[in-house]
C-alpha cells in the first residue's frame, strides 16, 4: 500500500510538474495523513523538492529524479523523456492511470515486447513530432480546408481540433484516453481535471472567433427529430440562435 501511494504521488507530480498536498489527497483519493507521511519520506530521500512557504507550498521532482530512469524503463535523452512525460498515458485493465515514462514502460512491456524500449520510444517521439506540424501557432489543428474540400456545402465555418485522436501503433492519445475513461467511469474528479486542463485553449478559441454561445447536441437528441431538423445548421440555430455555427 505504501509503495502504491508513493508511486501515485510521483506519477501525479511527474505529469503535472508540481502539486500541493491538497491536490494529492483530493485527486488521488489518499488520506491527508498518508499524503503528508509520503511527502516527508520523499523529501528525505531526495526524490522531491519543496517550493514556497506556508500556506502556499508546492512539491516538484528533484532535477536528478526528473531525468533519471530505472533499468526497467531504459535510458533516454532528456528530450525523449520530456515528450513522453507530456504526452503518454496508459490505463491498466484494473483502472490505474499511468502517466509519462511509467505508463510508457508498462505499455511497451505488454505490447512491444520484441523491440528494445529505447527504439519504441524513438518511434513514439518521431510520431508526436510529425503530428505537431499540424498544429497552428494558437495550439489547435484547423481542419477547415479539409472540410471544405470534402463537402461542397456546409454550414460549419470552422472545424478545429485540440488533439489528434490516435497514433498508428500507439493507439489513442492521452486526451482521447482520458475522455473515454472519464465517460466510462463517471469519475467527476477526473472530468473536472480534464475540463480545467483544457479550459485555456477553449477560451482562446471563443475569444479569437467571437463565439457568443456554445452548445452540445447529443446524437440521441437528434435521432428522433424529423430529417429536416437533423442538419448541423438546424441544430445550431436551435441551440444558439444568436451565434453563427462554429
Amino acid at each position: 500500500m505504501t509503495t502504491d501511494t508513493k508511486d501515485k504521488i510521483i506519477a501525479y507530480i511527474r505529469y503535472h510538474g508540481q502539486a500541493r498536498a491538497q491536490d494529492l489527497f483530493e485527486t488521488l483519493g489518499i488520506s491527508r495523513v498518508a499524503v503528508h507521511k509520503q511527502l516527508k519520506k520523499l523529501l528525505e530521500e531526495g526524490v522531491l523538492v519543496r517550493v514556497g512557504k506556508p500556506p502556499i507550498v508546492f512539491y516538484t521532482l528533484s532535477p536528478d529524479v526528473a531525468v533519471t530512469q530505472t533499468s526497467e524503463t531504459g535510458h533516454f535523452p532528456a528530450y525523449t523523456q520530456q515528450i513522453i512525460d507530456a504526452h503518454f498515458l496508459s490505463i491498466t485493465p484494473d483502472g490505474k492511470l499511468l502517466y509519462g515514462m511509467v505508463g510508457f514502460a508498462h505499455w511497451a512491456q505488454n505490447y512491444q515486447k520484441n523491440k528494445p524500449i529505447e527504439t519504441v520510444a524513438e518511434e513514439y517521439v518521431t510520431k508526436v513530432q510529425e503530428q505537431k506540424k499540424l498544429f497552428s501557432a494558437e495550439g489547435w489543428i484547423d481542419a477547415t480546408s479539409k472540410l471544405v474540400d470534402t463537402f461542397t456545402e456546409t454550414p460549419i465555418t470552422h472545424l478545429l481540433f485540440e488533439e489528434i485522436y490516435s497514433y498508428r501503433t500507439f493507439g489513442r492519445t492521452k486526451l482521447s484516453k482520458l475522455v473515454m475513461y472519464a465517460k466510462q467511469t463517471g469519475d467527476k474528479k477526473l472530468i473536472d481535471q480534464i475540463a480545467e486542463s483544457y479550459k485555456p485553449i477553449i477560451e482562446a478559441v471563443i475569444k479569437k472567433y467571437h463565439i457568443e454561445a456554445v452548445a452540445f447536441i447529443p446524437p440521441t437528441t437528434m435521432s428522433g427529430a424529423p430529417p429536416a431538423a437533423r442538419s448541423p445548421r438546424q441544430a445550431w440555430s436551435c441551440a444558439a440562435p444568436s451565434s453563427p455555427p462554429r
